[in-house]
C-alpha cells in the first residue's frame, strides 16, 4: 500500500447544496497559516532595484500545511513600473526590462537585502501560489488591481499569472505584481539547506 505524504487543502466551503458536493464532503486538509512578525521577521528591510530603494516589511506568512513561506508585501510602490506609463506602481514584467526591473530581478534584490533573515526567496510556481489562496480567504494584501506573476512559463514569450483564483497567461512583457516564496514542501522533514523544510523554520 502506498502512503502519500502530501494532501490537498480544503476549499473552506461548509454549506452543502447537494449530497456529495464540496460543502457536504469537505475533503482535504484544513488550511493553517502563521503570521511571522517578531524577531527577524519584524520591522522592514531596504530593497534596491532599478535605481530605487524602498523599505519592505520583514513580516512573512508560513503555510503550516505545505511548509512554504511567503512575503507579506507584494512588490511595492517605488519599485517596478511607472504607474503613468505601464501599469499600477509596484507591478513589473516577467522578463527583465531595460530599466532593470522584472520579477526575477526583484527576487534577487530581496535576497540581497536578506528579507526576514533569508536569502533564498523566489518567484512561486503556479501550484505554490495556489497553495496560499483558498475560497473566501484571499492574500493579506486584499484585492489587487492586477495579477501576481508565477515562475511558470507558457512558452518562449508567455507566462502564467494568478488572478482571483484563476491562472491565466500573459506576455512576459506584460505587467503584474510579484510575491515571493521560499522553502521546499517536497523535501523530507528534518532536512537542511537553510530553508523551510518539511514545515520547519531553520
Amino acid at each position: 500500500m502506498t502512503t502519500y505524504t502530501s494532501l490537498l487543502k480544503k476549499t473552506g466551503k461548509t454549506v452543502s447544496y447537494h449530497a456529495g458536493d464540496d460543502g457536504d464532503l469537505e475533503k482535504g486538509v484544513a488550511s493553517s497559516y502563521t503570521i511571522l512578525n517578531t524577531g527577524q521577521y519584524s520591522g522592514t528591510v531596504d530593497v534596491t532595484m532599478g535605481g530605487n530603494t524602498v523599505a519592505i516589511s520583514n513580516n512573512c506568512i508560513q503555510d503550516n500545511v505545505t511548509g512554504l513561506m511567503m512575503t507579506v508585501d507584494i512588490s511595492p510602490v517605488g519599485i517596478g513600473s511607472d504607474p503613468y506609463e505601464k501599469g499600477p506602481a509596484g507591478t513589473m514584467t516577467w522578463s527583465d526590462d531595460v530599466d532593470g526591473n522584472g520579477a526575477f530581478l526583484y527576487a534577487g534584490a530581496v535576497n540581497k537585502a536578506v528579507l526576514g533573515g533569508h536569502a533564498d526567496w523566489r518567484v512561486p510556481n503556479i501550484e505554490e501560489i495556489i497553495a496560499f489562496w483558498s475560497y473566501g480567504a484571499h492574500f493579506p494584501q486584499g484585492d489587487l488591481p492586477s495579477g501576481i506573476w508565477t515562475s511558470t512559463p507558457v512558452d518562449i514569450s508567455g507566462a502564467f499569472y494568478f488572478y482571483y483564483g484563476l491562472i491565466p497567461q500573459d506576455l512576459m512583457t506584460a505587467i503584474h505584481y510579484v510575491l515571493l516564496v521560499r522553502g521546499d514542501p517536497t523535501a523530507p522533514a528534518g532536512g537542511g539547506g537553510g530553508s523551510l523544510i518539511g514545515g520547519m523554520v531553520d
